[in-house]
């Protein structure tokens, strides 16, 4: 009976596999802060970015975070003589941030409710508001930025508010971002992955 070497396939792959694992490529985010910009002046365009003067951001979220997602375009399908499907045609999608604000600050409820506000006084007819450049700056455990642009977003969504004792008012909104007039990208992130 013939003896057979055992494949060194199986071990060369583990060995890839263990050497492909790094923590250091695990980004774990420290401390974030949101902006609504309600022009395109000043947008960041990489990692290096400082607020214009004068805006502040939304402050403090709940634990929950911000959650960033691609919602998909709708589908049309072309129909030929015999009813079946000739061509599918996909739109663009949008990309969604959805914050859940515990600050009460003007800039919050602005984007809430669809007006100015003005010395704490809101006063809303359901309005859908107004548009704006949403910059997302965070900061991860080893003191490297992550910069998140939104272009042309608009409030898309608002969580209720509910009022309960020994809870905090918070202030959800869902903003969507739009292809810009300037033909610019929905969205820019910077400073997200790692080196391969």
């Amino acid at each position: 009976m013939a003896t057979t070497t055992p494949s060194t396939t199986t071990n060369d792959l583990a060995s890839v596999i263990s050497k492909s694992h790094s923590a250091a490529n695990v980004r774990v985010i420290k401390d974030f802060a949101v902006f609504l910009l309600t022009d395109t002046t000043n947008l960041p365009t990489g990692t290096s970015w400082t607020p214009p003067s004068g805006v502040t951001p939304v402050g403090w979220a709940t634990d929950k975070g911000l959650t960033l997602a691609l919602k998909a375009g709708s589908t049309a399908d072309i129909k030929g003589h015999d009813g079946g499907v000739v061509k599918s045609l996909t739109a663009p999608g949008n990309f969604t941030l959805k914050i859940p604000a515990m600050e009460s600050r003007k800039s919050v409820a602005a984007a809430y409710f669809g007006v100015t506000v003005e010395d704490g006084v809101i006063k809303s007819n359901g309005e859908a508001g107004g548009t704006y450049q949403v910059v997302v700056a965070g900061i991860d455990e080893d003191g490297k930025p992550v910069v998140i642009v939104l272009r042309d977003a608009t409030v898309t969504d608002r969580d209720d508010i509910t009022l309960v004792g020994g809870s905090a008012i918070v202030m959800g909104i869902t903003l969507t971002a739009h292809t810009p007039s300037d033909g610019g990208t929905q969205l820019a992130v910077y400073g997200l992955t790692v080196a391969d």
